[in-house]
């Protein structure tokens, strides 16, 4: 990490055009299937972030090998262990290290690893219930202790119907996992973001070939596994990330500028359909052209009511930005997450900036807009609520100082070459003292209004 806390001050429309890069959620998995395999994996257009840094750490302690060559990765799994090596951090740990789960167990009947890290945005931490619940379903069998959970299935893994709610991550692992299971395996509520569609892409490149059927209409996932056959190498490139696409128009709109947002163009029109039509609605202009697509605002920011839900519902990761965009919005707008418990968890800050609102629970907020945001002392709880008090801090008076700034360099791939393209002014501060956010006027005017 560079810095823990970033002042960032001065800003002009969010004009030009800008690379997406590729997507980190998509990554994540692409980079553990690699353990379905003994043949060489090269994933192309990856993101440079600290997230994919600690995966690849992760990944290399189990005996994987990882070559980066710009924005690729090669990737082995020829030699590999049930267990992380004991010299590997916890520091390393990500949400997307617990996705090594499936496919080691699948591989090896026997697979290690630590909780899972990540942004803190559920009641205790991430749930990895659901993972274990379904695996166990496909025959394993769990040891736990306070930092590792291993599961064992001595006679291998058989494919089973599984019912119960599955997450994102948990769809993920159980795809993977059945894929080199015995006989079949069928998801009925399963999770079809276009993460999981591109995973599916690259397992079928590796020799599934069309072994998994998809009816995203019913979310339900069908896996015919190989029993035990490992799959094939494959080149593949990840998909645009659709949560930075969407915060850079959001960043386009707020501040007023005319943006080029440049992706494929056939996948962003089907990554991108409900952020484009809460933000047509909005009163932003959108548009595809060859290379990507145009965003600019015309006339004020009129409010949207957002509930956020699974693809191809609202994004929760894009909830925070959302939040900070109505701010600026001529009347008041109501916005609900229904993934998460803390995804508001930057309210606090943006109250300190001069935002109001109104709280119905601790997933349901009304925005007040037209507020006047003033720079202020703020911290980055997790990356969304980051990247949401940067665009915050683009339409501020005065400068702004943002803590935990590593954060938001987990999710953004150069985040401040892209920004200093708009005139925007970074600065590293020295850590702060803990607990300080400001000064007392600002603490309790948050805490009162």
């Amino acid at each position: 990490m560079t810095s823990n806390e970033i002042m960032i001050s001065g800003a002009s429309p969010c004009s030009g055009s800008i690379q997406i890069s590729g997507a980190k959620n998509a990554t994540l998995p692409l980079m553990a299937a690699c353990l379905l395999t003994d043949k060489q994996v090269v994933l192309e257009n990856v993101p440079k972030i600290s997230d994919i840094d600690k995966m690849k750490t992760q990944l290399e302690s189990y005996g994987v090998k990882v070559i980066e060559r710009g924005s690729r990765r090669v990737l082995q799994a020829t030699s590999v262990k049930t267990e992380f090596s004991p010299t590997s951090s916890d520091d390393s740990n990500t949400r997307g290290s617990f996705l090594v789960l499936g496919p080691l167990l699948a591989r090896l009947k026997a697979a290690k690893v630590r909780h899972p890290g990540g942004c803190q945005i559920s009641k205790g931490g991430r749930p990895v219930n659901y993972h274990i619940e379904a695996l166990r379903e496909m025959g394993a069998t769990l040891e736990s202790d306070r930092k590792c959970i291993k599961l064992k299935a001595n006679l291998g893994l058989h494919g089973t119907k599984i019912d119960s709610k599955m997450s994102v991550g948990t769809t993920e692992n159980v795809i993977m996992a059945a894929c080199l299971a015995d006989g079949q395996t069928v998801i009925t509520n399963a999770a079809v973001e276009p993460e999981i569609i591109d995973l599916i892409k690259m397992l079928n490149a590796m020799g599934m070939n069309g072994n998994i059927g998809v009816n995203e209409h019913e979310n339900k996932i069908v896996i015919n596994g190989r029993s035990g056959t490992l799959l094939n190498g494959c080149t593949h490139t990840v998909i645009p990330d659709r949560i930075e696409a969407g915060t850079w128009a959001i960043g386009a709109a707020i501040t007023g500028g005319s943006l080029l947002l440049k992706m494929n163009p056939e996948i962003g029109q089907k990554i991108m359909v409900p952020v484009l039509q809460m933000l047509q609605k909005a009163g932003v202009h959108v548009q595809w052209t060859h290379n990507g697509l145009q965003v600019q605002r015309r006339g004020q920011i009129k409010p949207v009511s957002i509930t956020t839900g699974p693809f191809p519902e609202f994004p929760t990761d894009l909830l925070p930005q959302w939040v900070t965009f109505m701010t600026q919005a001529n009347g008041r707008s109501r916005l609900k997450d229904t993934i998460y418990d803390n995804r508001f968890s930057h309210v606090l800050h943006l109250k300190t900036m001069g935002a109001r609102f109104t709280r119905f629970s601790n997933r349901e907020y009304e925005v007040h807009g037209n507020a006047n945001l003033r720079g202020s002392r703020v911290e980055a709880t997790d990356l969304r609520a980051g990247a949401a008090l940067v665009l915050a801090a683009l339409v501020a008076d005065g400068s702004t100082k943002i803590k935990e700034f590593e954060h938001v360099l987990r999710g953004y791939e150069d985040i401040k070459g892209k920004l200093r393209r708009w005139g925007v002014t970074f600065q590293d501060l020295p850590p702060s003292r803990e607990g300080f956010y400001g000064s007392n006027d600002e603490y309790w005017s948050c805490i009162l209004f």
